[in-house]
């Protein structure tokens, strides 16, 4: 199976380029990529590529709502800026936008097509070897999913009817950048690139992310929290298991994604 299309999977819209800055001296992190990293994100940004190197074209071109930032979408197996802690240090590396464990072997990645999410009820098992271990955090202030319009319209399905998708944009209410909560990995293989990636993890929905027709959402977590999931305790896993519990809890407004 492969991304034949970005409207079928998760999108998030992380920050701009120029709210980078702001949010670096909030959280007290440091921007640092290679060179050759640099021409990797503006290569996404600039000609984006989904998992099968197709380009998804109009899908993604444009600005958002209110046209005053570029559109900062990603989708699975692009690239994002994930803050993760490194010696000591809060650092921002990009990732790939769908999680290839290590030890897990490549071929995951076609076999699997959806670990670009990590669901709660799965950290310990598929997960278990990055739960506890290899946390991050991205900063994403909206998120796309791919609902059914019957679902979403709160109607039955006519019995000559076809089922229709639709790409819905949830945001928070009052709008705010949210750190959600990410496992990551550095996967190295024979005779294959080194690989970072990365997952969002998921969870059941808020009642109106449900009553708009989609059965999973992101967690973002509070500020304060920041820290200890980012250096997790792995002999406290019930510490970790509580920090996504405690959540930031906006109210998700929703339309009819550009």
């Amino acid at each position: 199976m492969k991304f034949t299309s970005p409207s079928q999977t998760r999108s998030l819209r992380t920050v701009s380029i120029a709210e980078r800055g702001v949010l670096a001296r909030r959280l007290s992190f440091s921007w640092r990529v290679s060179p050759s990293a640099s021409c990797v994100a503006l290569a996404v940004r600039d000609q984006p590529k989904i998992a099968d190197g197709q380009s998804p074209g109009r899908q993604c071109a444009g600005s958002d709502r209110d046209g005053s930032h570029e559109d900062s979408r990603i989708f699975p197996g692009w690239y994002a800026p994930v803050m993760i802690v490194e010696n000591g240090r809060r650092v921002v590396k990009l990732m790939r936008y769908q999680c290839r464990p290590a030890g897990k072997p490549s071929f995951n990645d076609v076999k699997l097509p959806s670990t670009y999410n990590a669901r709660r009820d799965s950290l310990g098992g598929y997960w278990k070897d990055l739960f506890g271990y290899s946390h991050g955090t991205i900063v994403a202030n909206a998120f796309f999913e791919n609902v059914s319009r019957y679902a979403m319209e709160h109607r039955d399905l006519a019995p000559d009817g076809k089922e229709q998708n639709v790409v819905l944009e949830f945001r928070s209410r009052p709008q705010q950048d949210m750190l959600i909560a990410c496992l990551w990995s550095h996967w190295t293989g024979r005779d294959e690139p080194d690989l970072l990636s990365f997952a969002a993890i998921t969870d059941d929905p808020p009642p109106e992310v449900a009553a708009a027709g989609h059965d999973r959402c992101i967690i973002p977590i509070k500020s304060e929290h920041v820290d200890a999931w980012l250096n997790p305790d792995r002999s406290n896993l019930a510490a970790l298991y509580a920090i996504l519990d405690d959540r930031d809890r906006p109210y998700y407004e929703h339309r009819l994604a550009a």
